[in-house]
């Protein structure tokens, strides 16, 4: 079955699906560093960058679309973001993802966002997104399911929460309730949750005299963190250092668990954000004064060690961050593989 990848980027969740069978052909994506990386993993796929513009026959140029994949940018839902929505100009990325689905009619439809796409406000209305988004879809025939998971439960060494939208022309229509009390139309069995985590070490811990590029902490983060060890974050440093390391933040809501934060070798890794250096963003080694590098980024996210990342270091980071983890993409094709084996 041939793929057509929207907002491709480093192809995590293209990867992920490749293993059942399932090739991607055709991406769609604007980022330039993320095409070189595309081109040099697979180039063979034929590559156009506005989503906004591409036609029906680029879509269609290298025949039949059976499935349509994507993760349209989330910075105008996720939490960390401004959470405008479709006001924002990369929130109207999910109608079009959407608008692209009428057009082409594929089999499957597989779409990834964050969890905080469930309680952004559409028109004054919180949660209105995921309803619209069931909503178009079964109006053109398709059965929808919503599901909100981990994906440390599926074999990532990561927590990650997402939101994931799966749809297809055939299979048994079921209202069920998602963890995330959106009514879904469930078609697709996710893979079995795992018994037990993978933890950073099992993942890692090979790297550590081997971790390749590496991003730096300026001397305000490093000063604190050398303070810390694995585990811990800001709330852990002596409380006279406190208000220095967090400036005006110290005085900001919420846990801030973020800050100043060394990762542990016995848990999952935390979501892997685009820029692992930032006070808010940190992403420390558990025994070393350094943020992640960028192998080990790709590791949690389950990349193969060959994979290539094209562009300057910030650009690779941003690029393995925003990549659906692997493990996720592999139980997704397989319920995919499971629904066309079922026909």
């Amino acid at each position: 079955m041939q793929v057509l990848s929207l907002f491709t980027g480093a192809m995590g969740l293209d990867i992920g699906i490749e293993k059942y069978g399932f090739k991607t052909v055709i991406s769609v994506e604007n980022d330039k560093d993320a095409q070189k990386t595309i081109k040099a993993n697979r180039p063979n796929i034929k590559i156009f960058d506005d989503v906004f513009s591409v036609s029906k026959e680029d879509l269609m140029s290298c025949g039949e679309i059976d499935i349509i994949v994507g993760g349209p940018p989330c910075q105008s839902w996720s939490f960390a973001g401004n959470r405008k929505g479709i006001e924002d100009h990369r929130g109207l990325c999910i109608p079009r993802f959407l608008d692209i689905v009428e057009m082409i009619k594929p089999k499957y439809v597989v779409m990834e966002n964050v969890v905080g796409l469930n309680s952004a406000l559409i028109n004054g209305v919180k949660g209105a997104m995921p309803p619209y988004i069931i909503n178009r879809l079964k109006q053109n025939g398709y059965n929808c399911s919503c599901h909100l998971v981990n994906s440390a439960d599926y074999g990532a060494p990561q927590c990650r929460k997402r939101i994931i939208f799966l749809a297809s022309l055939r299979g048994k229509l079921e209202l069920v309730q998602t963890h995330s009390n959106i009514d879904q139309y469930d078609i697709f069995d996710m893979a079995p949750i795992l018994p037990k985590w993978i933890t950073i070490k099992e993942a890692i811990s090979d790297l550590q005299n081997n971790f390749g590029e590496c991003a730096s902490y300026s001397k305000h983060p490093m000063k604190f963190l050398k303070m810390l060890t694995a585990g811990q974050d800001w709330r852990d440093l002596p409380k006279e250092f406190q208000a220095e390391a967090m400036k005006g933040a110290i005085d900001s809501e919420g846990g801030r668990t973020s800050y100043f934060r060394r990762l542990s070798w016995d848990k999952p890794s935390p979501t892997l954000m685009c820029c692992p250096t930032q006070n808010s963003t940190c992403l420390c080694h558990p025994d070393q004064t350094r943020p992640l590098s960028v192998k080990e980024y790709a590791r949690i996210q389950g990349f193969p060690d060959t994979w290539i990342f094209k562009g300057k270091l910030a650009s690779k980071y941003k690029q393995i961050g925003n990549a659906v983890p692997i493990k996720l993409a592999e139980a997704i094709g397989a319920a995919i593989k499971k629904a066309v084996d079922t026909i």
